[in-house]
């Protein structure tokens, strides 16, 4: 392509002289070649391309009078410039307002913005069928109380050239604007960003690099704020301790903040957060954010709709709560009868916090007013390392006891790992995972809580990987819970219709399930504990702090054999104990289950209890098994109703071999064994005509009704002859206790 001088007699209706050949250039047009033709102030430019289209009076399709052997070309604009100075030597309103007339509405044109100051005075609109191009050093600035309007996507770099008191409106053409076009000067860079948020309804973009904001940072309903990535984009905070959120979306709709580092540096007084939602906001989207040296806490959402966390990262600092939902009792944070309904949060990492990691609270009685916090929904949460300075939750929900129902209700998370990988450095280590005090309708599931034990070691004071404080309509499913002090607890304050399912804590310290509460079944749990401190349990029901009503347990198996005195199941307590039922249960451990209901021997219902014996054993082996240790102060007894043998295939007794299972009782020093129950020696019940599992019923009235005080209970195995063989086994024992 070439660039040839040409000129013209006219550029109206084509034909001969609409763009003649210069007697300078006498060669033939080529295809591809351009013009500039300056007329009237317009600058245009032309290329010489094959189209057949019609010249037109207002040209942008010119008819050249002469192309050789190209055939039917014409002249295609380009671009069209128009020089703002042809209409006045000073930019002014008066001028703008003049350039644009004379442009019209309908004409294509970029109205170009040389250097120099240009100041408007009046409130001119730009049409969308114009485009400003500000050359480096071009400035607008528009005077006091007036409003310059752009309805197009201007041309200009990461330069200034929106200067004055006045503001700058972008129209709904306009895809993108930056903060440096009203002079970012990295000391207080909040006052641009804020600039362009409050210029209408447009994306704002951020570059790869720190601003320096004093104030903070305030979206608008329509705004989005995008960074050019995490690592790279920061709004880093130099302002002063007492100001409240760093960015601020508040009562607005329709915000999107995405890709960019909110860097606190700490600063900050009282219950400062990072990231405030608030105030009936909605449709508010927070995407690939990290929320970074926290004072108190980073994000809080108080109240607010449709609200959508994706890829969010917190770390570092924050005192209280890395993420803290709903409303709570800090007047900054809360809007007066606002709801909080339907949040959304997916892929969230927090990690290297001084306290809590994600908290959701709603104490709605501030002012009088009732206000809702409900379905929340985290999916994807990992916290690492958090209650560095002191006792510290990962994941916990907390309500109002008051009567008013102002929990946090219909919360799902899912899909959660919580690890404390340096917890024995932690000066007081007390770190726990789900903790909840007061929710309705909350599920747990699929996760995994590593590493709680107390940074001193000690047993008790610290280390909870699940605890259930209070609330109703819980659950908690296929959650593995590996080296907490305590796995599971409820014993402290009342819970009410909980169900726990796949739970399996492996390396407890101390208890593996500390249990009490109303309409509790636990399904399919486990305790695996080979080491840790002496009378460890892997299940304690204790009727302390809370009653143990209406409690099912099933399919239970422990294994707990590294120290003396260990147990599987202890039930034992000051209060209420009603309603126990416990089914199949699979303990290695010295004492299966153990009963201790002292001082006021409430009364233990329908508790039964499933022992599985061992896998099958050939003839002629014999075999002990603890099964039963109670321990009712005060002349408590347990009566002891039916017990009866379940094997998985059938045995084949006759008069000369078989085998015989008895009940042995020992005395409180373990010793004194006599036999309180037992199958017949003879044939005379042929287990091979029993359905599988065979059901043997050892006879309920050699069955001594009173077992005392720390007296035991064993299975026991004998044969005669050559004995019988035996598939795998469970027994059965059905008893009350009070």
């Amino acid at each position: 392509m070439a660039a040839r001088l040409y000129g013209a007699t006219t550029t109206i209706g084509g034909g001969t002289g609409a763009i003649d050949r210069t007697e300078l250039d006498q060669g033939i047009l080529n295809d591809g070649d351009s013009l500039l033709l300056a007329m009237n102030g317009f600058l245009d430019s032309y290329s010489l391309e094959g189209s057949s289209g019609v010249a037109e009076d207002n040209p942008d399709i010119i008819e050249p009078a002469y192309t050789g052997s190209l055939g039917n070309k014409r002249w295609i604009r380009q671009s069209v410039y128009v020089d703002a100075r042809h209409w006045g030597r000073t930019i002014t309103g008066a001028t703008l307002n003049s350039a644009i007339a004379a442009i019209g509405s309908t004409n294509l044109r970029t109205l170009l913005i040389p250097r120099g100051t240009w100041t408007i005075e009046t409130s001119p609109t730009v049409t969308s069928n114009i485009t400003l191009k500000i050359v480096p050093g071009g400035e607008l600035s528009v005077a006091n109380t007036k409003t310059l309007t752009i309805n197009s996507q201007p041309e200009a770099g990461l330069y200034q050239w929106i200067s004055g008191a006045g503001s700058v409106s972008f129209g709904n053409l306009v895809a993108e604007v930056y903060p440096e076009w009203w002079g970012i000067d990295g000391t207080e860079d909040d006052v641009q960003i804020n600039a362009a948020l409050d210029s209408g309804d447009v994306v704002v973009k951020l570059q790869g690099k720190r601003y320096y904001i004093a104030l903070p940072v305030y979206p608008n309903s329509n705004n989005s704020l995008i960074g050019a990535g995490r690592d790279i984009t920061y709004l880093d905070y130099n302002g002063a301790a007492t100001v409240d959120g760093k960015v601020e979306i508040l009562n607005k709709d329709n915000v999107v903040v995405s890709d960019l580092t909110i860097d606190l540096n700490g600063i900050g007084t009282g219950n400062n957060a990072t990231l405030l939602i608030d105030q009936g906001s909605t449709n508010i989207e927070i995407n690939n954010v990290h929320l970074y040296d926290g004072h108190k806490l980073s994000l809080v959402i108080p109240t607010g709709s449709n609200i959508y966390i994706n890829n969010l990262k917190v770390s570092k600092g924050n005192t209280s709560n890395a993420i803290l939902i709903g409303q709570w009792d800090d007047t900054k944070h809360y809007a007066t009868n606002l709801d909080l309904t339907d949040v959304f949060f997916t892929n969230i990492l927090i990690e290297d916090v001084e306290r809590d990691g994600f908290g959701l609270w709603n104490l709605s009685q501030i002012d009088g007013y009732n206000s809702v916090a409900k379905n929340i929904n985290i999916n994807g949460l990992v916290v690492r390392n958090w209650g560095q300075l002191g006792l510290g939750y990962a994941f916990w929900g907390s309500g109002t006891d008051d009567g008013s129902g102002s929990y946090v209700t219909d919360v799902n998370l899912t899909n959660f790992n919580f690890e404390n990988s340096d917890y024995a450095s932690y000066p007081s280590g007390n770190a726990q995972g789900l903790h909840m005090e007061l929710g309705d309708g909350w599920n747990h599931s699929n996760g995994t809580i590593r590493t709680l034990k107390k940074g001193d070691g000690s047993n008790s004071a610290g280390g909870y990987a699940i605890t259930i404080g209070g609330g109703t309509n819980l659950n908690y499913d296929n959650i593995t819970i590996v080296d907490p002090t305590i796995g599971v607890s409820s014993a402290s304050t009342p819970a009410t219709d909980v169900t726990l399912s796949n739970i399996h804590v492996r390396g407890a310290a101390y208890i593996s399930y500390y249990m009490a509460g109303k309409r509790f079944k636990m399904v399919n749990c486990s305790a695996y504990q080979p080491s840790g401190s002496s009378l460890a349990t892997a299940m304690q029901l204790l009727s302390t702090g809370a009653s143990v009503e209406h409690f099912i347990v099933d399919n239970f198996s422990a294994y707990i054999t590294h120290a003396s005195s260990t147990y599987g199941i202890t039930i034992l307590g000051t209060g209420t104990i009603n309603n126990v039922t416990l089914g199949k249960l699979d303990i290695d451990a010295d004492y299966g289950v153990h009963i201790n209901n002292y001082l006021h021997r409430h009364l233990v219902h329908g508790i039964r209890h499933e022992v599985k014996i061992r896998e099958s054993v050939a003839a002629g082996d014999d075999y002990e098994v603890p099964i039963l240790m109670a321990g009712p102060d005060e002349g408590g007894r347990i009566a002891i109703l039916n017990v009866y043998l379940s094997f998985g295939g059938a045995i084949a007794q006759d008069a000369s071999h078989y085998n015989t299972y008895k009940l042995q009782k020992y005395d409180s020093a373990g010793a004194n064994p006599s036999t309180v129950g037992s199958t017949p020696n003879t044939n005379a019940r042929d287990w091979t005509t029993k359905f599988v599992p065979v059901r043997i019923d050892i006879d309920s009235d050699n069955v001594d009704a009173n077992l005392g005080e720390s007296e035991i209970l064993t299975l026991t195995k004998t044969h005669t002859g050559t004995g019988q063989a035996e598939a795998d086994g469970v027994l059965t024992i059905e008893f009350v206790a009070w």
